[in-house]
């Protein structure tokens, strides 16, 4: 593991938290780079902390919102870090070995940077893999937002509305049908006339007599039940029906 110089400590943080890069092998890079040094040079050219070529600086200085020719700014050069790792993460499709390794010796030199990618992940005790916290989204005036860009797309939000929607639309329609199917069955046991018979209330008269709705009570007209009585036969009152039972019809039907 890396002791990281306390001065660095809170931009190593922020480097490993905007591009999903594991603290200790961004530490690891920094110290291999320059053993945190922010104004070293290398015999190739390579300036500051974490060793850019001024060309690769320079056309990424305004994505990381700082200036040109400021690679010897400890801060600026780990903004246009984060920049540039995540590009190259998003190039090797998250693969971090790789992307070290294009950091090392370019974008189209990967075979000959991965000793270099693994000198690093073996000192951060790492095993390469795929970073998959997504690749941070730059916002204007908030910076970048960690873990947004790469799982982020117009397609991937359009499919979960469809999917909730079609999940809505099936509920609704089994809710739908269930209701048709306990009206049918409702219907059967009405006796198919549309209409649904019922009982009268049962009340008794403080006189013990019949009970209001009895076959007695009922006249010649009232005497044309929907039930199939015969004529002459005492009135009989359809059973009545219960919820119970109509859903044990609509299930039937």
């Amino acid at each position: 593991m890396v002791t990281v110089p306390a001065q660095y400590q809170n931009l190593v943080k922020e480097m490993s938290n905007e591009t999903g890069i594991p603290y200790d092998v961004v530490a690891a890079q920094a110290q291999a780079e320059s053993n945190f040094n922010a104004t070293a040079r290398s015999p190739a050219g390579a300036l500051g902390w974490l060793q850019f070529m001024p060309g690769t600086y320079n056309s990424h200085a305004a994505a990381a919102g700082v200036g040109k020719g400021t690679e010897f700014n400890p801060a600026d050069e780990a903004k246009v870090y984060v920049v540039y790792m995540n590009e190259l993460l998003k190039q090797e499709h998250g693969n971090l070995r790789n992307a070290l390794a294009a950091y090392n010796a370019g974008p189209g030199n990967i075979q000959a940077g991965l000793g270099y990618a693994d000198h690093i992940l073996g000192t951060a005790g790492q095993k390469g893999g795929t970073i998959t916290t997504g690749f941070p989204l730059p916002v204007p005036g908030l910076g970048f937002l960690p873990g947004v860009g790469g799982n982020l797309s117009i397609s991937g939000i359009l499919g979960n509305l469809f999917s909730d929607t079609r999940d809505l639309l099936e509920r609704g329609g089994l809710i739908l049908l269930g209701a048709a199917l306990i009206l049918l069955g409702i219907h059967m046991l009405g006796g198919g006339s549309g209409n649904i018979t019922v009982s009268s209330p049962q009340q008794k008269s403080e006189g013990g007599s019949k009970q209001e709705g009895s076959s007695e009570t009922k006249s010649a007209a009232e005497d044309k039940s929907p039930v199939g009585r015969k004529p002459g036969e005492p009135f009989r009152y359809a059973k009545p029906v219960t919820a119970t039972s109509a859903v044990e019809a609509a299930a039937v039907a």
